[in-house]
């Protein structure tokens, strides 16, 4: 499927990324892409990884989501009912990779998220040494709260996905309904879980410095 940005991922690349910038330092350029659950970061970030190589060079994934908490942790928490809220990831240790990433001094492996089991899968992504861009998505990158607000710090240039609930809702409910979940379990999870972070980001994001940008398909019109 073609997805189709404003601005168009030409623009943004040149915004993102100047080469000037590219060149005047050692350390990577990290971009962080936010927005509430099912606006299109992993979409967008997937589109601006193509493209951004092809200018660039290598360009790596770090996304958010690796760094859930397991669900044996999360159940001995008693939080495996609000998966996806802030306190059920691992932020600290988000932006302790961040910061290593951001450095550019070593080879390393950032963690993925299997959504189709629900689970953290370590050493999923390698960022290899000669790798200079970064995409980061995920939920609270921007948001105001520590440990999450330590973020803005590494990135060189941020999005964020400013998406209508009814365009997230239905996302949302069509990526269940493609993994086998019930109708009902889908209604639940979205109405009542994925709601409640879609307005914690509303709330709690700092966007005054980002490129705001949309995905413009059938959903959106």
């Amino acid at each position: 499927m073609e997805h189709h940005w404003t601005p168009p991922l030409a623009e943004l690349v040149r915004m993102l990324v100047p080469k000037r910038d590219l060149e005047s330092t050692e350390e990577r350029h990290i971009i962080a892409i936010a927005g509430p659950p099912g606006s299109g970061k992993s979409t967008l970030a997937t589109d601006l990884q193509m493209l951004l190589s092809e200018v660039h060079g290598p360009v790596a994934l770090l996304p958010m989501d690796g760094f859930h908490l397991p669900t044996a942790v999360l159940r001995e928490l008693g939080k495996e009912h609000i998966k996806g809220h802030p306190s059920t990831f691992d932020a600290s240790a988000f932006v302790t990779f961040l910061a290593q990433a951001h450095r550019g001094s070593i080879p390393l492996a950032a963690p993925s998220f299997d959504h189709a089991v629900g689970e953290p899968a370590a050493n999923a992504l390698p960022i290899p040494l000669h790798t200079r861009i970064i995409l980061t998505e995920g939920n609270y990158l921007l948001s105001r709260d520590a440990p999450w607000s330590a973020v803005a710090g590494y990135c060189t240039a941020s999005i964020f996905l400013d998406v209508s609930w009814p365009v997230c809702r239905m996302r949302l409910i069509r990526r269940r309904k493609e993994i086998g979940q019930t109708y009902k379990s889908i209604l639940e999870w979205v109405d009542g879980s994925d709601h409640a972070n879609y307005r914690y980001v509303m709330e709690h994001s700092d966007a005054s410095q980002s490129i705001a940008v949309q995905e413009m398909d059938a959903d959106t019109e």
